[in-house]
């Protein structure tokens, strides 16, 4: 499904990795943090370990890292149904309650859009996301979205969540993307079955000062019993049966990685009303971009803004001098996803394929925007690549 409308010569779409099966598909995965890892070289994903034609390619991934109050299963589902009982998330999901960090994803609803993983860190789990499918009864979130009930056990930093600097043997907070893999025959025994490192440091958390690297979803060398809730030096570790199952869910470089405090359980009420706020917002930013009205574009980018060295003042007369130049611009906007920004106040992200065309020049990107909802409405508070 296009959010957007497209340019008349969009750029050819990237080729679907393999699926697993449609069940299998839609899952998302807890991860467990083991440490981070060595620089080794990249190297290419091999089939999936599972053994099953995967159904879903490119896997979002959502954890969380402070203790979130947790419900009774048979409260939440009415008490009605004893299998509800051991399984937290299915017992939300018979409530009618979604989790709010993963809003959209790109071309919800159809075979090769990727999926979501939402991580629960301190409760050491994992919650599956995946595009909608209307023949599934757990559709979600305006039939864009589908959650699947079930949980994984993850482990995480030794130091807790938060990451702020290299070595502080943390957790980060934030939404990455999963940029590679790197076979278990290539790495130390700690490391089990392979590892996905993913992209912390992303664009907000070198805005605020941090640093580090080498933060990877990995196995294990440990047994079931012996993985510590924290053990890692900042990675999310799983065990190896359960990083296996990840393989049908992760396409390099297309599935995003959330890791919250907490997941934010909301009504389907909620959830499709901040979903749509935030969509209209960037929609209405793109429409003034198109209008030639530099002024009226202006409005959507907030006092402490900032992009490619620029803060408002500066990209402000950046705008001004190249509209001045300019009789026609067409923006379309693909792949869209959003995301409520984990650890901060009512910031949201939100990625997509951007092609522009104007009469005198053409290009196609992919955008990072963090949109920051205050009492004057939305704002573009930080903008560049993903």
């Amino acid at each position: 499904m296009r959010v957007f409308p497209r340019s008349s010569s969009p750029p050819p779409r990237r080729q679907p990795v393999l699926l697993a099966s449609l069940l299998g598909a839609a899952l998302g995965v807890v991860l467990l943090v083991a440490g981070a890892a060595p620089p080794v070289p990249a190297a290419s994903r091999p089939p999936s370990a599972t053994g099953e034609p995967a159904v879903v390619t490119g896997a979002s991934i959502v954890a969380t890292a402070r203790k979130a109050p947790q419900p009774s299963a048979a409260a939440l589902a009415g008490g009605t149904d004893d299998a509800l009982l051991g399984d937290p998330v299915a017992a939300r999901l018979a409530a009618g309650l979604l989790p709010l960090h993963v809003l959209s994803l790109p071309a919800a609803g159809r075979q090769d859009a990727p999926a979501a993983l939402l991580f629960a860190t301190e409760d050491n789990q994992l919650v599956r996301i995946l595009p909608g499918d209307p023949s599934r009864e757990i559709a979600t979130g305006g039939g864009e979205l589908t959650a699947l009930p079930g949980e994984i056990y993850v482990a995480i930093g030794k130091a807790g969540a938060d990451k702020v600097r290299e070595g502080d043997e943390k957790t980060p907070i934030g939404v990455y993307w999963v940029r590679d893999f790197i076979p278990g025959s290539r790495l130390p025994e700690i490391y089990g079955e392979g590892a996905y490192p993913i992209s912390y440091p992303n664009l907000w958390d070198r805005r605020l000062g941090r640093t580090g690297s080498g933060i990877w979803i990995h196995g294990t060398d440990k047994a079931d019993d012996e993985l510590l809730p924290r053990s890692s030096r900042g990675c999310l570790t799983l065990r190896n049966r359960d990083f296996r199952a990840l393989d049908p869910l992760v396409e390099i470089g297309r599935t995003p990685v959330v890791i919250a405090h907490d997941l934010q359980w909301v009504s389907r009420s909620e959830f499709v009303r901040v979903r749509d706020d935030l969509l209209g917002a960037v929609e209405r930013w793109r429409l003034d971009w198109e209008s030639l009205d530099t002024d009226a574009y202006l409005a959507h980018y907030g006092e402490d803004f900032r992009a490619e060295g620029m803060n408002l003042a500066t990209w402000s007369t950046h705008k001004r001098r190249v509209n001045a130049h300019k009789r026609e611009i067409r923006v379309a906007l693909d792949e869209l996803a959003a995301f409520k920004y984990p650890g901060e106040d009512d910031l949201f992200l939100v990625t997509f394929r951007q092609d522009y065309r104007s009469d005198n020049y053409d290009s196609t990107r992919h955008k990072s925007q963090f949109w920051r909802r205050g009492a004057e409405g939305w704002r573009i508070v930080q903008e560049g690549g993903v």
